[in-house]
């Protein structure tokens, strides 16, 4: 057991591994950008770059893709630690709104940060003059400047806040009442007849029925009888539980297990396999 668990603990940290990003490339963020420009040579749409690290950075290994098939940008030049570095992107930026990638050139599909904006995204889209950034440098929270702070810290720049949205409440209908009917009325005949009832008087015939009914219909003892034996004849007897369903159910979930246990170390092995490979092709690329 003992020998699993180490086997078991080695392939989780080559899975893990396998999936973190360079330690250089965390280091890097989108910290700035304007999107709302003319476009032009003095007045370009443009995207910040903070190191976060502690390290100087290559960026010449690192290109911005927008969210088109085609437009993309390398980046040049080294950045120093705590430090920015701003490149302009022409009239490439969507006003409404747009999807900033910073990539590995070797390996687009590895993302080092990516913003989404207006439309394509939650971050607030910038007006004319302004700049939509990171509230702290390196810190997830973005905001608007009324000013863009370009190639310099967003700590101190003044911050336009968010517009606070005012319900305006609905009216309640008024509910209009229902008219009533009035009723006709109606005519009394004047000087009704008085109704005459005539007592029937009761004859043989009718007396002979009475006696008859009453010597054919049953006493109400022998009706407590007939209901007494249909309710004993009913009474049904216990029945013994099925003891060889619960082997077989009990069998059939031992199986089970030993078969869960089996593909689970079948997968712990083909990660590690998997992510043993990934790690050598990334020393491979480092080195390169």
């Amino acid at each position: 057991m003992k020998a699993i668990s180490v086997l078991f603990a080695f392939l989780l940290f080559l899975f893990c591994s396998s999936f973190a990003k360079p330690t250089f490339a965390v280091d890097l963020v989108i910290n700035e950008f304007s999107s709302d420009t003319l476009g032009t040579e003095s007045d370009p749409d443009w995207i910040e770059i903070y190191n976060n690290g502690t390290e100087n950075i290559d960026l010449s290994l690192y290109r911005i893709r927008d969210n088109s098939a085609t437009n993309k940008l390398d980046l040049s030049e080294t950045i120093d630690p705590k430090s920015f570095k701003a490149f302009d992107w022409s009239n490439k930026l969507n006003k409404p709104g747009d999807s900033i990638r910073l990539l590995l050139i070797s390996n687009e599909e590895n993302i080092i940060d990516e913003i989404s904006y207006g439309d394509k995204g939650s971050v607030s889209v910038p007006s004319s003059g302004q700049s939509s950034g990171r509230k702290t440098d390196g810190v997830s929270e973005w905001v608007i400047f009324s000013s863009s702070s370009k190639e310099s810290t967003n700590n101190t720049s003044a911050i336009i806040p968010s517009p606070t949205l005012t319900l305006t409440p609905t009216p309640s209908p008024t509910k209009v009442p229902t008219p009533t009917k009035t009723p006709t009325p109606t005519k009394s005949p004047t000087n009704p007849p008085t109704p005459t009832t005539k007592t029937p008087t009761p004859t043989k015939t009718q007396a002979l029925t009475k006696k008859l009914i009453g010597s054919i219909s049953p006493s109400k003892e022998k009706t407590k009888n007939i209901l007494g034996e249909s309710t004993a004849s009913i009474s049904a007897g216990p029945t013994k539980e099925p003891q060889k369903v619960t082997k077989v159910l009990a069998a059939s979930e031992n199986r089970i297990s030993q078969i869960l246990i089996g593909i689970g170390f079948a997968f712990l092995i083909a990660c590690g396999i998997v992510a043993g490979v990934q790690k050598i092709k990334k020393d491979r690329l480092i080195n390169e």
